[in-house]
């Protein structure tokens, strides 16, 4: 066996497991099926659908086969296995390898309530009530780049 073919597929991304999800619980399914099933949930486009399932295939989640006209998704692994994948990933990669670690952040995390991050267009669509201008937090106007600077001086001593 190959170097590669022992390493863990990467980590999904949202829209990457809500795919992965509704293939573990239904089965096999076409592109089509996938992007009608995400409707309620997500309003996914069919070609971007499209690309979530083929990157998916490249990450080692999804394989497809063609039936008829269309392509079928199937996934790789099972949801169990897939879980204990991914927890050793979190584990080795944010707690030093160490499952008790995780269990006592697990145990802190569960008394403590969740933090709410602003939306990204929030922090910098904010405005100062006294611009008029309407220029954004950091002083750009909308779609505005800041200009490089004039001279560059660096001062050694």
């Amino acid at each position: 066996m190959s170097k590669s073919s022992h390493r863990l597929p990467a980590l999904p991304t949202p829209n990457e497991a809500a795919v992965l999800q509704l293939i573990w619980q239904t089965g096999p399914l076409t592109v089509r099926q996938l992007t009608q099933l995400l409707l309620p949930v997500r309003r996914l486009a069919y070609t971007t659908v499209l690309t979530i399932v083929n990157v998916l295939c490249r990450k080692g989640w999804l394989t497809k086969t063609r039936v008829g006209r269309a392509d079928v998704y199937e996934a790789t692994v099972a949801l169990e296995q897939a879980r204990g994948m991914i927890l050793k990933q979190i584990v080795d990669r944010f707690f030093n390898g160490s499952v008790s670690e995780l269990q006592a952040c697990v145990i802190t995390l569960g008394s403590l309530q969740p933090v709410e991050f602003p939306r990204l267009s929030e922090q910098t669509s904010r405005r100062d009530p006294g611009n008029p201008e309407g220029r954004d937090v950091k002083g750009l106007r909308r779609n505005e780049r800041p200009s490089p600077p004039a001279t560059i001086s660096v001062d050694l001593l």
